[in-house]
């Protein structure tokens, strides 16, 4: 019963999308027509539990010997799903035509571009990663080795606000002295 709900649900939505746009409904109608076929999906599940296909009609599932104490707590369960799917389409209908409260909008984020000019701290420094000049991996292994003990270094000066390793080696190879400067927000920085 879901995958067939859901094949029809799918169904209906479409046509629905191609039908409403022709009719010049409202956009919101289609909108519509996909809630319904959510908010069904639920019910239609919990009726497949409950009832079978018998003799052309839909009764409720008996199984096999139901005692009472059971039979009414299947009444139980019915009435409390058919209470869901009014108060489910109360509260949409609600929503529709009052509306429900909505939180306050934040302000617009301004893009990095448009922002005003950054604080950068003058005691600020940054250390770049050491370029491999003769391409071996011995000097590669010297060259990261003595640019961490400059950062470590560097670190211990009281006052002095080092940028991360990680940031700094992220930039790409020969950035611009004020790319360099914005975006690790440092007001000096060393390479080699």
């Amino acid at each position: 019963a879901a995958l067939a709900y859901l094949v029809f649900g799918w169904l209906l939505i479409q046509v629905a999308d191609v039908v409403f746009e022709q009719l010049l409904l409202p956009d919101w109608t289609g909108r519509f027509v996909t809630y319904l076929v959510i908010a069904g999906f639920p019910v239609v599940l919990l009726l497949s539990w409950f009832l079978e296909y018998r003799d052309g009609q839909a009764v409720l599932h008996t199984g096999t010997e139901i005692s009472r104490p059971r039979q009414r707590l299947t009444r139980t369960y019915l009435s409390v799903v058919g209470s869901l799917a009014v108060a489910s389409v109360a509260v949409f209908v609600y929503d529709r035509y009052v509306g429900l409260p909505q939180p306050e909008a934040s302000p617009p984020a301004v893009p990095v571009a448009e922002q005003g000019p950054v604080e950068v701290d003058p005691n600020s420094i940054a250390v770049l990663k050491f370029l491999n000049v003769d391409g071996s991996e011995q000097t590669e292994i010297f060259a990261s080795g003595f640019a961490e003990e400059l950062i470590n270094r560097l670190a211990l000066l009281p006052g002095t606000a080092v940028s991360s390793r990680g940031d700094a080696w992220s930039l790409g190879p020969n950035p611009a002295s004020s790319d360099i400067r914005r975006r690790l927000r440092v007001a000096f920085y060393v390479e080699g």
